[in-house]
């Protein structure tokens, strides 16, 4: 797994799909502590979990794994 880019794809994949941090902890039957944990660096999730977390936000794994798209979705600009 890519350390360096998980964090920040998954963060922008989870944005661009509106889907909440609690929501996608449920999903994949953690708590949000753990999503956090993931988008901030400090913990990844199994295998498993990441095909899960892959599958909620309907992207291939390789894209979690992956620079995200440089598109500022916080600021709305997120486009599909």
């Amino acid at each position: 797994m890519n350390a360096f880019h998980f964090p920040r794809s998954l963060r922008w994949w989870r944005l661009h799909r509106r889907v909440g941090v609690t929501e996608l902890g449920r999903h994949v039957d953690v708590g949000r502590q753990a999503v956090h944990a993931w988008e901030a660096g400090h913990a990844t999730p199994t295998l498993e979990r990441l095909h899960r977390i892959a599958d909620v936000l309907d992207v291939p794994v390789r894209a979690l794994l992956e620079a995200p798209p440089t598109v500022d979705v916080e600021a709305g600009n997120g486009g599909a």
